[in-house]
């Protein structure tokens, strides 16, 4: 299919232009509207946040073409009332971007196909749908997003109190064990608020491809999947332990599993019934396998089942099986099921050889983050938690203070901006405890940041290095 891009100076995006190319299009680039067109069955215009100047540019290639071409406009996502400015402005589509691939792909050939077309105005009926429901869902990712970083603070707090109580010698058995139990179920909640987090957030995170250990991701992703799936669903894992490790995102990866198996508990019958999650590798590949016991998939509807609006369900909480076969897809996997007396689908992805990849370390430790600017402290914050540590926040010496008087005993280092550290803070630090390690967090240089805090710094990380930056110096001293 040949595109044709037409975008404003303030919109380019070369990453819309590679998505075209993945999705099998020709694209020509152009920032003049009334650039005539050769040969293409699509104009795709890209929007920016000024959304006059947007509309206007619609409406400036829409008089220009020289042939009744139609046009699908890409941009942020926004109110109906400016969505329908575009469409009256000669756009015959809105797509939201950025988005999957297989979907720009899947609207382009929509479009590409014209206006008569058996199922299209279905089809439009469905994207309208789905604009809605995407607007939905980033709402609640946001406040999602929100509410797991306050409440995972409140869990920081909780265990890093108890585990200070634990270090008392004059604690009786019932207690000791009351605490244990206290520790251990804020460390299980404070997990589970992290995946919940990072599921709903997963379609803006930039992927990041590493290896990874497929039974490990389904083991970490138990406690989420409990309370996705049915209440009368029964989950049952056999997961192999001794599996090679694949290379890809391991958000798309949680994604996509959560999808596959709430889909599998959909499609239970009332009375209820088993799915199995199973890894294990075959030919040179791990396999990712989630079986249900429900009445299999009817003989009608089998050559339906990726169409990417498809949902037997009036409700369905599950992200399509059209979504789970990108996800597969865009990690050189495969998806493939049989449905008989169960349904079971398979997902294929392609092993790393061992030798490439790098030990999983161990982490432990509680770090206290004082960074007077928001922005980055909780990019700190959550990058550490990510990375597996007890992150707590303070946004002045006072805050940083009375946290570690809380829990001065279990604390293994702080992170310090040297324009946020006060003098009685500093003078504190060092006589804290043994192993206790300073890491500076700086915009200024080395030389003036140990300086400024008077030579107490363990370690220098300039803040230009961001968050990653600070997660590898603790993965340097404190993985096991």
């Amino acid at each position: 299919m040949n595109v044709l891009l037409v975008q404003s100076g303030g919109a380019a995006d070369d990453r819309l232009q590679r998505d075209l190319q993945a999705a099998g299009c020709l694209v020509e680039t152009t920032h003049d509207p009334a650039r005539p067109t050769q040969n293409q069955h699509v104009v795709l215009v890209l929007m920016e946040e000024e959304w006059v100047r947007s509309v206007a540019l619609v409406e400036a290639v829409r008089q220009a073409l020289d042939q009744p071409l139609p046009i699908l406009a890409c941009g942020p996502l926004a109110e109906r009332e400016k969505i329908q400015a575009v469409l009256d402005a000669g756009a015959d589509d809105y797509l939201p971007y950025p988005c999957q691939t297989p979907e720009l792909a899947l609207r382009l050939q929509i479009l590409a196909r014209g206006a008569n077309w058996p199922g299209l105005k279905w089809i439009g009926t469905q994207l309208d749908h789905r604009l809605v429901r995407t607007s939905a869902q980033d709402i609640l990712a946001g406040l999602v997003g929100k509410a797991s970083h306050d409440y995972n603070n409140l869990l920081a707090a909780i265990q890093g109190n108890a585990e200070l109580a634990l270090f008392s010698t004059a604690l009786d058995p019932a207690t000791k064990r009351c605490l244990d139990h206290i520790r251990t179920a804020a460390v299980k909640a404070s997990g589970l608020t992290a995946q919940i987090q990072l599921f709903a957030r997963a379609r803006f995170i930039t992927p990041v491809l590493a290896p990874t250990d497929m039974s490990a991701l389904i083991e970490n992703l138990k406690e989420l999947l409990r309370v996705a799936v049915f209440r009368n669903c029964r989950l049952a894992y056999e997961l192999d332990d001794g599996l090679p490790p694949v290379t890809g995102d391991a958000a798309r990866w949680r994604q996509g599993a959560v999808a596959l198996v709430i889909n599998a508990s959909e499609a239970l019958s009332e009375g209820g019934g088993k799915v199995t999650i199973r890894t294990y590798s075959r030919d040179g590949q791990v396999v990712l396998e989630v079986e249900d016991s429900g009445p299999g998939i009817p003989e009608e509807l089998r050559e339906r089942i990726f169409d990417p609006f498809f949902s037997t369900k009036e409700a369905s909480r599950g992200l399509g099986l059209a979504a789970v076969q990108a996800i597969v897809q865009a990690h050189g996997g495969d998806i493939q099921w049989e449905s008989g007396e169960s349904t079971i689908f398979r997902l294929a992805f392609p092993a790393v050889e061992a030798a490439t990849a790098p030990e999983r370390p161990v982490r432990s430790a509680t770090i206290v983050v004082l960074d007077c600017v928001e922005e980055s402290r909780r990019a700190a914050h959550r990058q550490l938690r990510q990375a597996g540590y007890v992150v707590f926040e303070a946004a002045s010496s006072g805050e940083a203070l009375e946290v570690i008087d809380q829990i001065g005993q279990v604390l293994d280092a702080v992170v310090v901006d040297p324009e946020c550290a006060d003098t009685r803070l500093m003078a504190r630090l060092p006589r804290l405890r043994a192993g206790l390690r300073v890491i500076a967090w700086s915009a200024k240089t080395e030389a003036e940041t140990r300086t400024q805090l008077g030579g107490v710094a363990h370690e220098y990380v300039a803040k230009s290095a961001g968050a990653a930056g600070l997660v590898a110096v603790f993965e340097q001293n404190f993985a096991a």
